[in-house]
């Protein structure tokens, strides 16, 4: 299965960092739950430990949730209750809040901005109702406020959204808001309202990482392996990789098992780089289902367990984390864990679809020999060329060539029929045929003019 080839999941591509899709993140794509401030639970009388905290780079999807001590049989009742259950919050409270946004409190206008959103049908629905409430706190200085405001700004997609985003942020990172402050420094990396400027990008990670951004540390991390903004400088990189692990990032926690399991910035710990590895998957770091199933597959740190690697890689796939989706895929050349054709396609096509070449090279070996597909050598060719466009020639052909693609290759060519060499002797055909015809074609031209040679010859006896 997955062998010496070590991963086949490619550092962030973007810079040439392991954290640079954070700002996209952050940004375009955010559900935010209900949840109280301090002062406004206080106000409502209303535990902050009764409902979730909320943070404004959640993920995509994240539903809003639910009080331990809500009755859930007792919401399922009305839409009203509905409503309240989602919240976290009784129609009293709700009430109680809508008038105390609407008498002017900043951080009751933030949560009823936050509940708006919730209430939301599709992720697609411009949020006006949420921005206008965050709007009027972010208006009274509440950089919480602020920091949503920009997210839902950037999220529409335009030039004059993009420059109010980073004004925004601006405001709420004056007042040494983290969270701001972190958000900036991926504008000014993504070029999002600003000219883009490693130098800026690395500066703004510097204070959002002094006002206790534990993304920022794993950020920072990136900056000095891959040198952006600063030099390069592995030593630094792992401590502020354990920095964020420490305050509990999980991507940090992976990105220092990795620096442990190739001795990056430290001598190599596989035991320690096994450690990290759980704490990153436990922490909720998709990517680490792939790398624990690697782990496990190797003995790297761990005993060798072939069925926790495949659960881990069962996992990770069900998570849509591409590199879990290929290797899921590749169970299919080995014959493992009765993986079908059909589905190792599909798993291939959603890493390609997130922009992993490899995802493209192992559908077009697919393509070629109509296996868990319909076989078509053109498609082939073509998903063969878009991991060329997202890699280049030599990276798309070492995957083709590696163990790993050798083996789906064969299986392939044992369960179908490769429609290459099917367009190949189809064009030879073709080629013998009109080169037949052009023979053909020549003789009776050779035979008329013979004939009417003979035909003179006899007219000039005459």
């Amino acid at each position: 299965m997955l062998t010496g080839g070590r991963r086949l999941r490619k550092i962030q591509k973007a810079h040439g960092t392991r954290a640079a899709h954070a700002m996209t993140r952050a940004l375009s794509s955010i559900t935010l739950a209900v949840a109280l401030t301090a002062a406004a639970s206080a106000a409502l009388d209303v535990p902050s430990e009764a409902v979730s905290d909320v943070s404004p780079a959640a993920g995509a999807g994240a539903s809003a949730a639910t009080p331990s001590d809500v009755d859930s049989s007792a919401a399922a009742a009305d839409e009203e209750a509905s409503a309240e259950q989602d919240s976290g919050f009784s129609q009293e409270q709700l009430d109680e809040l809508r008038r105390k946004a609407e008498a002017g409190d900043a951080a009751s206008q933030s949560l009823m901005g936050d509940f708006c959103y919730a209430q939301m049908s599709s992720e697609d629905e411009t949020p006006s109702e949420a921005m206008a409430w965050y709007r009027k706190a972010a208006d009274q200085g509440l950089a919480e406020a602020q920091v949503k405001l920009a997210i839902c700004c950037e999220a529409l997609g335009s030039d004059a959204g993009d420059a109010e985003a980073v004004a925004l942020l601006r405001r709420a990172a004056d007042q040494n808001y983290a969270h701001a402050l972190y958000l900036l420094a991926y504008c000014y990396l993504e070029g999002v309202g600003v000219p883009a400027s490693n130098v800026l990008y690395f500066a703004y990670l510097q204070e959002a990482a002094a006002q206790g951004s534990k993304e920022a540390c794993c950020s920072l991390g990136s900056c000095y392996e891959f040198a952006i903004g600063t030099a390069a400088d592995k030593a630094a990189a792992l401590k502020w990789y354990r920095k964020g692990a420490e305050e509990g990032d999980a991507e940090a926690a992976y990105n220092v098992a990795i620096c442990l399991e190739y001795g990056t910035g430290t001598e190599a710990d596989p035991a320690g780089a096994f450690r990290m590895m759980q704490q990153a998957y436990e922490g909720g770091y998709a990517p680490a289902c792939a790398a624990l199933a690697l782990y496990y597959r190797e003995g790297t740190g761990t005993e060798v367990d072939e069925a926790k690697a495949l659960e881990y890689i069962r996992e990770g796939a069900e998570a849509g984390d591409p590199t879990s989706l290929l290797y899921r895929g590749l169970c299919f050349a080995e014959g493992l864990d009765e993986v079908s054709a059909e589905e190792a396609y599909r798993c291939f096509a959603e890493a390609a679809e997130q922009g992993y070449y490899e995802g493209c090279v192992f559908m077009s070996i697919m393509l070629r020999y109509g296996v868990g597909t319909a076989g078509d050598a053109q498609q082939a060719q073509d998903c063969y060329e878009r991991a060329v466009s997202l890699a280049s020639e030599d990276e798309a052909y070492a995957v083709f060539s590696s163990a790993q693609g050798l083996k789906l290759d064969e299986r392939c060519a044992a369960l179908g029929q490769d429609t290459m060499a099917d367009d190949e002797a189809s064009a030879a055909e073709s080629g013998a045929a009109e080169s037949g015809t052009a023979k053909a074609g020549t003789a009776a031209s050779d035979a008329a003019a013979a004939g009417q040679s003979s035909a003179a010859a006899d007219t000039e006896k005459d």
